[in-house]
């Protein structure tokens, strides 16, 4: 450290951030695995956490077609971090432009489980294969093992994504149409 910058420190330094990111993601899951877990609940409005969440990435364009408000009841810590676990996948895997809807018929803020609204992230990428990808979904589990040392991924994140959204009793889906683009759809 006295001696100014180098590139064994920066290396240090990364390392460090993605050891830490990666125990953080396990202590998630390991609580939402824990019978009772519990999470503070309350009103929010997704459509402002998603154009929120979005801003902060501007390694890609962003796309986002939302209406101006859409009331959710859940826990708008948890929802964010799925939110920014999405955009950080897609930033680090994506060719261009990300593209994400947000759909659902508004309501007033309620404790319905189910408010049938639908999140749709969907991005080009290199190869993939066609068809279902929920296997994405497991924990360490990688489409490409060859994308371990360029991305720095550890294959957890998406799986910490589908423990929220099943804690918020919504589904989740991944799949790739053409085989060269990748889309998660979450219902919640």
């Amino acid at each position: 450290l006295e001696n100014g910058e180098s590139k064994w420190l920066k290396n240090i330094t990364n390392q460090v951030g993605r050891l830490s990111a990666l125990t953080e993601k396990l202590v998630l899951l390991s609580r939402m695995d824990e019978a009772g877990y519990k999470t503070p609940l309350s009103s929010f409005d997704l459509s402002e956490l998603v154009r929120q969440t979005a801003s902060e990435y501007t390694e890609r364009p962003v796309t986002i077609d939302a209406p101006a408000f859409l009331p959710y009841f859940g826990s708008r810590e948890n929802i964010g971090r799925a939110l920014s676990m999405l955009f950080d996948n897609a930033m680090k895997y994506s060719t261009g432009e990300v593209e994400v809807q947000l759909s659902g018929t508004p309501r007033t803020f309620s404790r319905i489980k189910k408010h049938g609204y639908i999140f749709q992230m969907k991005n080009p990428c290199g190869e993939l294969p066609k068809g279902d990808l929920d296997m994405l979904f497991e924990r360490f589990s990688r489409a490409d093992s060859s994308r371990n040392s360029k991305t720095g991924g550890s294959g957890i994140g998406l799986a910490v994504v589908k423990e929220i959204v099943g804690f918020h009793k919504g589904s989740i889906h991944a799949f790739s149409e053409d085989g060269q683009s990748f889309e998660v759809r979450i219902t919640l």
